[in-house]
């Protein structure tokens, strides 16, 4: 069976789960329905009403005077009130919903799956950590299916209605750092030999301290992996930054998964390993453009 028909059989038992629990839940729905004819606005109970209404004022989603003005003309009880708020909220919505929702949808993916030379599309997951990405379990039901799978994030279209180049991320359920060219059966790295794009990648994972990057210790210069001189490189997925605790980089997490990862190092060393040992080695096995290759670390 192949990927995209076992996501379509889970697909339909899932919606069969759902459907039975839909029938569960009728005679709620109906007392709900009947609460409205009778001419109840919010037929929730008093804690759902209680939550509703915090949300909304920790979001600033009522104007102070407007909350003021519903609730002062007579004593209520604190449901009675939250209904009052809620009421006078519900035609309102702050212009930056509009950015919230953008930034929201950076964190939406479109999940494809491979199957016989081409991609076809299974469903949608979303961020819910800069290394955890959440599906329904019909999308993605093991790992398998996983590996089989690339997520998709910007799969969408400009302000100018013009198809956007999507951040493209392989999944590797596998993988323990989750950072690719792991030896020997990692995500292998290709060679990038783009002036432009290496100083592009650069430029993501270590950004300089004059443009809003990070401050440089004496002493220490920021190195980055994986290498700017790859396809992998830092702008390959600009949002999957990470650092280890020791590294100095206090505005990167610390984490597992996709990405790339900065550190701050002896500027001696890391002025060594880019200028002698990655160009030797780069230069002595003929390593060219789209060239694929492993780090093997050893003690």
């Amino acid at each position: 069976m192949g990927l995209t028909d076992r996501a379509r059989g889970e697909r339909v038992r899932q919606a069969a789960a759902a459907a039975a629990r839909y029938g569960e839940s009728r005679e709620d729905r109906r007392e709900t329905e009947r609460r409205q004819d009778a001419g109840i606005e919010f037929p929730d109970s008093p804690e759902a009403l209680a939550a509703r209404t915090a949300r909304l004022l920790e979001r600033q989603a009522v104007p102070p005077a407007m909350m003021v003005e519903a609730v002062r003309s007579e004593p209520l009880a604190a449901p009675d009130a939250f209904e009052r708020i809620l009421g006078a909220s519900k035609e309102l919505q702050a212009w930056s919903f509009l950015p919230r929702g953008a930034r929201a949808a950076r964190t939406v993916a479109r999940i494809s799956a491979r199957e016989n030379g081409r991609e076809l599309p299974v469903g949608t997951g979303f961020l819910v950590s800069p290394c955890l990405l959440m599906t329904n379990h019909h999308v993605l039901p093991d790992a398998g299916t996983a590996r089989s799978c690339v997520a998709e994030f910007d799969a969408q279209v400009t302000v100018d209605n013009t198809p956007q180049a999507p951040v493209r991320l392989e999944f590797d359920p596998d993988a323990s750092s989750g950072l690719p060219g792991a030896y020997p059966d990692g995500q292998p790295l290709t060679r990038q030999t783009d002036d432009t794009t290496i100083t592009s990648n650069r430029n993501t994972a270590c950004p300089q301290a004059s443009s809003g990057g990070y401050p440089r210790p004496t002493g220490y210069s920021c190195d980055e992996y994986p290498f700017a001189s790859t396809h992998q490189g830092a702008a390959s997925n600009r949002l999957l930054g990470r650092t280890f605790d020791w590294c100095q980089i206090s505005t990167l997490t610390s984490r597992t998964g996709p990405g790339w990862s900065a550190c701050m190092i002896p500027a001696t060393e890391n002025t060594a390993a880019g200028r002698d040992d990655l160009r030797i080695f780069y230069n002595e096995n003929r390593v060219l453009e789209n060239d694929a290759f492993y780090v093997w670390i050893v003690q």
